[in-house]
């Protein structure tokens, strides 16, 4: 059972070699341990830092980019309706202005019918009395080709008052 209850040297010698091992340690280890336990607990947490700004920021970003897609939806949309309005104001216009140069040609030529009407009935009743007249000389031609005739149609002529005698 000797190696189950120690000896009181042993327990000495265990306790100062501990001690100077502890004091050894902590003069020379623990503190650069603990100080490059401390920088990188520093260089953690400013990472850490630096991530949460950046997530911040890339937030502020997506915002921003949302917020610029909405505008130029929003300036799409106004343009369309702006396109849209200005087609339908010119198609508009345009057919306004059909439409009068249309009643316009018609005006002109139902005014150029008229003329050609007005022009061709003045040639025909001027031919038409041209063939009465010639048809009535040759009326009178032969009808008062008579000396007798002619005295009647004189005398009749002279009463009615429409020539008066040339002496």
């Amino acid at each position: 059972m000797d190696i189950l209850t120690p000896h009181i040297g042993l327990i000495f010698w265990q306790t100062i070699i501990l001690v100077v091992a502890y004091l050894v340690l902590r003069k020379f280890a623990w503190k650069p341990i603990l100080s490059f336990i401390t920088q990188q607990e520093k260089k953690y947490t400013q990472a850490l830092k630096e991530e949460e700004e950046a997530r911040k920021t890339a937030q502020r970003m997506h915002l921003m980019a949302e917020k610029l897609i909405e505008k130029a939806n929003q300036k799409k949309s106004k343009l369309i309706q702006k396109a849209q309005a200005a087609q339908k104001a010119l198609i508009a216009e345009a057919k306004l202005s059909a439409e009068e140069e249309y009643n316009t040609i018609i005006k002109k030529a139902k005014e150029d019918i008229k003329k050609e009407e007005k022009l061709a009935l003045q040639a025909f009743k001027k031919k038409a009395g041209i063939l009465v007249i010639d048809a009535s000389q040759k009326i009178l031609k032969r009808e008062l080709q008579n000396e007798n005739i002619q005295k009647a149609v004189l005398a009749k002529l002279l009463k009615e008052g429409n020539i008066e005698r040339a002496n």
